[in-house]
């Protein structure tokens, strides 16, 4: 799949295994939805898929004004998320409910704006909620509950504030919506439609497994530009063995926004070089020298960021001709964009790799 986000030259969209544990993620007047002082009107508006297929949604009434449907979840972090926009009413509020308790986060419809998160006064750890824009005055509402509760239950309340004391407000008001979605995972993927029961979509992975002259012994260079976003571990790329489910040589952007270099040829002990400085959210030109068996060297953005000259159980993997070239996404890693991919089978002097990441 193409990712179109950034700019007009699309990127590939690869995301991992993801379940959309809403039976009926557009159709909310199905058996699955509980709607409370709320009424649905299907196919009213145009959505973010460009298709007359978004709902209307009408509430009045004294008390609660939800929509909801109920779930069940491994004990893990999950993540809900909708598609919304403003006709005349601008607040709304998610709500996760769990076996150790609810969290609340609230949004504004109208200006697509993150309000206010609460973790149930401490019960449960605060939520995280973002917005993402989808133009035309959608926008989708993301909410993410770390806590490793199961038997979340979704809500969506239209409120009037920020408060959660909601059940006896009077109102009335409408807005659309489109393309609910509950997953587990630590943040939204890509919209995943459902229309009765849930749906899974595979991992995705991009290897490139016919490459001629792969290193045959030390030295060799993996180069690239890979897109660093700010307190956040993404995986970059490496060779990996695909019966073995390793990354042997890999490059890694860290949670603590540093860059960092490993190898592990025998797949047991991982050899880790970081980077001296942190660097910025964007993207960034990285090139490591695997050197010998001792040795590795780090450049990133014209300087020489770390030598490790200490590396242990390092000799060489002769097992590339099973590897393939892999973007390095794991279940603990987030979404990296990357481009400019290079391997090259020789050294290159100190100069050239200065000026090769510069």
């Amino acid at each position: 799949r193409l990712d179109y986000t950034d700019s007009s030259c699309p990127a590939l969209l690869l995301e991992p295994q993801r379940t959309n544990l809403i039976n009926a993620s557009e159709y909310f007047n199905g058996a699955d939805w509980i709607n409370v002082r709320v009424t649905a009107t299907e196919n009213e508006a145009i959505s973010p898929e460009g298709v007359q297929n978004a709902t209307q949604l009408n509430f009045t009434g004294t008390g609660y004004k939800r929509f909801e449907q109920n779930t069940s979840n491994n004990q893990t972090a999950c993540t809900t998320s909708i598609f919304m926009k403003y006709i005349n009413h601008p607040i709304v509020m998610a709500r996760m409910d769990s076996t150790s308790g609810a969290s609340y986060a609230w949004f504004n419809i109208q200006t697509g704006e993150v309000l206010k998160v609460d973790g149930a006064n401490g019960a449960v750890p605060d939520p995280i909620a973002s917005v993402d824009d989808y133009g035309d005055g959608w926008y989708r509402l993301n909410t993410t509950q770390n806590s490793t509760a199961s038997n979340q239950e979704i809500f969506w309340y239209f409120v009037p504030d920020t408060d959660t004391t909601t059940g006896g407000w009077t109102g009335s008001g409408s807005a659309y919506a489109y393309g609910a979605q509950f997953e587990e995972g630590s943040y939204a993927t890509s919209y995943i439609p459902t229309y009765g029961t849930s749906v899974t979509r595979n991992l995705e992975t991009c290897n490139v497994n016919s490459v001629s002259n792969v290193p045959t012994a030390y030295p060799f260079i993996i180069n690239l530009e890979a897109y660093h976003t700010l307190n956040t571990t993404t995986g970059a790329i490496g060779f990996y063995d695909n019966s073995n489910q390793y990354y042997y040589y890999s490059i890694q952007l860290g949670s603590n926004n540093k860059i960092v270099a490993e190898s592990r040829p025998e797949g047991v002990t991982q050899n880790v070089l970081s980077s001296s400085s942190t660097y910025t959210e964007g993207f960034h030109k990285i090139a490591v020298l695997f050197e010998n068996d001792t040795t590795m060297k780090l450049y990133i953005n014209g300087e020489l960021q770390g030598t490790k000259n200490d590396c242990v159980n390092n000799s060489f993997n002769t097992g590339f001709s099973d590897y393939v070239i892999g973007v390095y996404r794991s279940i603990n890693t987030n979404p990296c964009s990357i481009r400019n991919v290079k391997i090259f089978n020789n050294a290159l002097s100190n100069e050239e790799l200065i000026d090769l990441t510069t």
